[in-house]
Protein backbone atom coordinates (compact mmCIF):
# COMPACT_ATOMS: atom_id res chain seq x y z
CA UNK A 1 0.00 0.00 0.00
CA UNK A 2 1.47 3.52 -0.93
CA UNK A 3 2.17 5.59 2.54
CA UNK A 4 -0.27 8.53 2.90
CA UNK A 5 0.83 11.96 2.74
CA UNK A 6 -0.14 13.75 5.46
CA UNK A 7 -0.39 18.16 5.35
CA UNK A 8 -1.33 20.49 7.38
CA UNK A 9 -5.21 20.06 5.78
CA UNK A 10 -5.04 16.10 6.87
CA UNK A 11 -3.91 15.62 10.30
CA UNK A 12 -1.28 13.13 11.23
CA UNK A 13 -2.49 9.26 12.24
CA UNK A 14 -3.32 8.98 16.00
CA UNK A 15 -0.64 6.17 16.51
CA UNK A 16 2.39 8.79 15.75
CA UNK A 17 1.07 12.24 17.45
CA UNK A 18 -0.11 9.95 20.62
CA UNK A 19 3.34 8.73 21.30
CA UNK A 20 4.74 10.00 24.07
CA UNK A 21 7.99 10.37 21.86
CA UNK A 22 9.38 9.26 18.20
CA UNK A 23 13.14 9.22 17.54
CA UNK A 24 13.81 11.75 13.98
CA UNK A 25 17.14 11.72 12.19
CA UNK A 26 17.66 13.83 9.63
CA UNK A 27 19.63 13.26 6.34
CA UNK A 28 21.78 14.95 3.66
CA UNK A 29 21.72 14.63 -0.25
CA UNK A 30 24.24 11.55 -0.35
CA UNK A 31 22.01 9.88 2.51
CA UNK A 32 23.89 10.21 5.40
CA UNK A 33 22.99 11.38 9.22
CA UNK A 34 23.13 14.97 10.09
CA UNK A 35 23.96 14.14 13.31
CA UNK A 36 23.09 17.21 14.89
CA UNK A 37 19.09 16.51 13.21
CA UNK A 38 19.12 13.64 15.66
CA UNK A 39 16.19 14.30 18.22
CA UNK A 40 13.46 12.37 20.19
CA UNK A 41 10.76 14.63 19.24
CA UNK A 42 6.96 14.26 21.68
CA UNK A 43 4.17 12.75 19.58
CA UNK A 44 1.72 16.20 19.99
CA UNK A 45 4.73 18.29 18.22
CA UNK A 46 5.85 15.79 15.52
CA UNK A 47 4.98 18.47 13.25
CA UNK A 48 6.71 21.40 14.68
CA UNK A 49 10.04 18.81 15.40
CA UNK A 50 9.89 17.76 11.78
CA UNK A 51 9.79 21.51 9.87
CA UNK A 52 12.44 22.76 12.78
CA UNK A 53 14.51 19.55 11.72
CA UNK A 54 14.13 20.73 7.94
CA UNK A 55 14.81 24.10 8.84
CA UNK A 56 18.52 22.87 9.18
CA UNK A 57 20.13 23.45 5.83
CA UNK A 58 22.05 20.36 5.19
CA UNK A 59 18.91 18.58 6.17
CA UNK A 60 17.06 17.07 2.83
CA UNK A 61 14.79 14.43 5.05
CA UNK A 62 13.92 12.58 7.95
CA UNK A 63 14.53 9.09 6.98
CA UNK A 64 13.40 7.42 9.99
CA UNK A 65 10.83 8.18 12.48
CA UNK A 66 10.79 5.60 15.12
CA UNK A 67 8.80 4.74 17.83
CA UNK A 68 11.12 5.96 20.68
CA UNK A 69 10.93 2.60 23.23
CA UNK A 70 10.86 -0.06 20.58
CA UNK A 71 12.51 1.76 17.81
CA UNK A 72 10.04 0.86 15.08
CA UNK A 73 10.07 2.13 11.85
CA UNK A 74 6.91 4.73 11.37
CA UNK A 75 7.44 7.13 8.49
CA UNK A 76 9.50 9.09 6.69
CA UNK A 77 9.53 13.28 6.45
CA UNK A 78 10.07 15.00 3.34
CA UNK A 79 10.67 18.57 1.83
CA UNK A 80 7.03 19.59 0.35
Amino acid sequence: MPARASTAATPLPEILTERPGSSARGYDARDRIVYESCAVIPGDELVDGAERLLGIPRVGNISTVRARASTCYQCRVERA
